[in-house]
């Protein structure tokens, strides 16, 4: 799978990259709070990068 993205200049790549990470995360735990919690990696769904 390939997503091509445009953005403005200004915004760093890390910050552009970690955008879709924290949405799909909020997705997830409201759909499956159950499930989720056993992913977890202390408190959190991705490890900090």
């Amino acid at each position: 799978m390939h997503l091509l993205v445009e953005y403005p200049p200004t915004v760093q790549i890390p910050i552009l990259v970690n955008l879709p990470k924290g949405v799909s995360v909020r997705i997830l735990c409201k759909e499956f709070p159950r499930h989720i919690s056993r992913f977890l990696w202390k408190g959190h769904f991705w490890s900090p990068s």
